[in-house]
């Protein structure tokens, strides 16, 4: 214990060289006891700098972060209660966004006041007004009406600029007049967290999280290379509804930035112009497919939560926070507990079922069979079995592992032979 407080105290006063003057500074010597290595002046300073304390976290302790602008995603560990109150006491700080149309862009100039052209030399990002949050990181102490701020920017497409739809989704820094900037309260209810390393959305309330749902956020290909979901934060600002892109619909969508929405997993109408078909696109879900907007799941989950419920339960101003993958260097698998109890039809069922009494079974098959587990369907017995979307089966480890590695693969990152044994891969059979 008492290395470990001399440890921090040492930590602690690299913390606070650049606030500490040279005549405050003292050596080691002077002080006479490493445990007395932090002075009443340092202590004094530490405070002024806010919290200098956290910035040293201990094994097990909280991360430390001022703003959604400082987080570290790697640092939470969401399953964690002290770790999702302090996501949602930055949730519940107000917001900064820009005073224009939902869908109207500002183009942040490298300079005050200058012109947004050329673009590549003089303009930073687009960004989107009333619903994408901007990081203020320098006030008009000039008086020259512009302030420097950072966000994440979007696509660029409307400059038809390769260099601005290059820049999609970069953490940028520019310029804007001090007069476009709004600053809005969050509602109080709920939050959501968006984690696009794990393709996960969180609902938070009250400080801890309350449920979670399969995403797919943006995906680049090779005619669109600006399909990136922005990270950042963001309100809800915008009830839409139905969108259309040719043959694809998208229900219960909800404006978040610009053209971005939050909206349920797309459907195609089948031949008869009634029946909503899924499966082109839930088959996806879990790994990014989108082309910007963050698909929700439509099945519910334990909770009867998924897209339609926030359609129906969230409310303007509700904060959004989207963790970016770029940068991230801890990505372990998330897997269903081994020991999860499966169900199945012995007698000739294809499926593996969550529910003993599946609606998506014909009753006579009823109750289905509960010998195996989630740990089973590694092995030879149980290999055919394909899951149940009726009561939610969760997806095989081949899948699980195959939307690791594509993700894995965005950030440089090559599985361990413990990832490998997690997903029950043997080495060597990786890809196909």
């Amino acid at each position: 214990m008492k290395q470990r407080r001399i440890a921090l105290a040492l930590a602690f006063c690299l913390l606070l060289l650049p606030v500490l003057s040279l005549s405050e500074t003292l050596s080691l010597e002077e002080m006479g006891d490493a445990e007395a290595a932090l002075s009443v002046e340092a202590m004094e300073a530490a405070e002024t700098v806010g919290a200098a304390e956290q910035a040293v976290t201990a094994e097990g302790g909280v991360p430390y972060a001022t703003s959604f602008w400082d987080m570290n995603p790697d640092e939470y560990d969401l399953k964690n209660p002290a770790h999702q109150q302090a996501v949602w006491d930055l949730m519940m700080q107000p917001i900064t966004v820009l005073d224009v149309g939902q869908t109207d862009h500002v183009y942040p100039t490298n300079a005050p006041g200058i012109d947004k052209k050329p673009w590549k030399d003089n303009t930073a990002g687009e960004l989107h007004g009333q619903s994408q949050g901007v990081h203020v990181l320098e006030e008009d102490t000039d008086g020259d009406g512009y302030v420097l701020v950072e966000a994440y920017s979007n696509d660029g497409t409307k400059t038809e600029d390769s260099y601005m739809k290059s820049i999609d989704n970069k953490r940028i820094r520019g310029y804007v007049k001090t007069s476009l900037l709004k600053t809005v309260e969050p509602w109080e209810k709920y939050a959501l967290l968006v984690d696009k390393l794990y393709q996960k959305l969180y609902i938070f309330e009250a400080g801890a999280i309350i449920g979670e749902l399969d995403v797919s956020t943006g995906l680049n290909n090779a005619k669109q290379p600006y399909n990136e979901t922005p990270a950042g934060e963001f309100i809800t600002i915008s009830w839409v509804g139905e969108m259309v892109s040719g043959t694809m619909r998208e229900r219960f969508s909800i404006r978040i930035n610009g053209g971005t929405t939050i909206h349920e997993v797309p459907y195609r109408y089948g031949s008869d112009g009634k029946s909503r078909l899924y499966g082109e696109f839930e088959k996806e879900i879990g790994k990014k497919a989108s082309h910007a907007c963050i698909r929700v799941q439509r099945r519910k989950n334990e909770q009867g939560q998924n897209m339609e419920w926030l359609w129906s339960n969230l409310k303007k101003n509700t904060k959004v926070f989207v963790w970016d993958d770029q940068g991230r260097t801890n990505f372990q698998p998330d897997l269903p507990d081994a020991a999860l109890q499966l169900y199945r039809n012995p007698d000739g069922g294809s499926n593996y079922h969550l529910d003993a009494n599946c609606k998506g079974v014909r009753s006579r098959f009823l109750p289905l069979t509960g010998d195996f587990t989630y740990g089973d369907l590694t092995s030879e017995a149980f290999k055919k079995l394909t899951p149940c979307a009726t009561c939610g089966a969760p997806p095989r480890p081949e899948t699980l592992y195959e939307r690791w590695a594509f993700e894995a693969a965005q950030i440089g990152m090559e599985p361990t032979p413990e990832i490998l044994a997690a997903f029950g891969v043997e080495k060597g059979k990786e890809t196909k």
